[in-house]
C-alpha cells in the first residue's frame, strides 16, 4: 500500500478533475484504492467552510475508523483500534481514537456475563494439562487443550454471538474458517504485542534460521 496523501494533495486533486468525473465518483473510487482517501463530504466540508484542522482531520478519520472497525469483525475496543489505526499509518493516541470511535458509532464487543458451564463426568479421567499452567510456549505449534476454553469463548463471542442467527451447519462452518483466518492473519493479540499469530511465527524463524550455525565450509577460509 501506498503512503497517504495529505489532506491539501487530495483537495488539488479533486480540484483538478472534479469537472471531468465528479467528487463523488472520484471519492467513491479512490478511497477503497488509496489509504484514508478524503470522503467527497469531507471535501465539501473543506472547500465550502472555514473548519478547524481537528475538524478536518475527524471527516478524514471517522469513515476509516468505522470501516477497520468493520473490517475486523466489529470486536476491536480502543485499545485494539489504536493500534490497527497506527499501523495504517495514522499518528493518533488512545484518547482521540476513542472519541473517533463515539462519532462513528463503534465499540469493542463485550462478552457475555452469563457463564456457560460443563460438569465433568467423574467416570471419565480428565485431559492432562501439559503445559502445568504454563500459558507461554517456547516455539510454534507446541500450545494444548489448556487454553481451549478461553479460545472458544473468544470465538463465541467475537463470531457466533456477534453474526448469527445461523441458519445452517455450512453457514457456521464457512464462517469459521473465516474466523480462523482473521485469528491467525488480521487479528491483533495483546498477548503476542499487538501482533498477530502469522507475524509472531514468521518473526520466530526469521531468528531461529538467522542464529543457525554457519554452511560447512565456510569457517575454514
Amino acid at each position: 500500500e501506498g503512503a497517504r496523501p495529505a489532506l491539501t494533495e487530495m483537495i488539488r486533486f479533486i480540484d483538478e478533475y472534479r469537472e471531468r468525473f465528479g467528487v463523488e465518483l472520484i471519492c467513491r473510487t479512490l478511497r477503497p484504492a488509496v489509504q484514508g482517501f478524503i470522503t467527497s463530504r469531507g471535501y465539501r466540508a473543506a472547500k465550502t467552510r472555514v473548519v478547524s484542522a481537528r475538524q478536518l482531520r475527524d471527516e478524514l478519520l471517522v469513515p476509516e475508523v468505522a470501516r477497520l472497525h468493520a473490517e475486523n469483525y466489529g470486536v476491536y475496543g480502543r485499545r485494539k483500534m489504536h493500534a490497527v489505526l497506527k499501523r495504517q499509518g495514522w499518528d493518533i493516541g488512545r484518547d482521540q481514537t476513542e472519541r473517533l470511535m463515539r462519532l462513528a458509532g463503534v465499540r469493542g464487543v463485550r462478552k457475555s456475563k452469563k457463564a456457560f458451564t460443563t460438569r465433568p463426568d467423574k467416570a471419565q479421567s480428565l485431559p492432562r494439562d501439559l503445559v502445568q499452567r504454563r500459558f507461554r510456549a517456547d516455539a510454534p505449534h507446541r500450545h494444548d487443550n489448556a487454553l481451549a476454553e478461553a479460545i472458544n469463548n473468544l470465538y463465541k463471542t467475537e463470531l457466533i454471538r456477534q453474526r448469527g442467527p445461523w441458519r445452517t451447519v455450512e453457514q457456521v462452518e464457512l464462517a469459521t474458517l473465516e474466523w480462523v483466518w482473521w485469528w491467525n492473519h488480521q487479528r491483533l493479540h495483546g498477548e503476542l504485542g499487538m501482533r498477530t499469530p502469522a507475524e509472531v511465527e514468521d518473526a520466530y524463524y526469521a531468528d531461529l534460521g538467522s542464529a543457525s550455525p554457519a554452511t560447512a565450509g565456510q569457517g575454514n577460509r
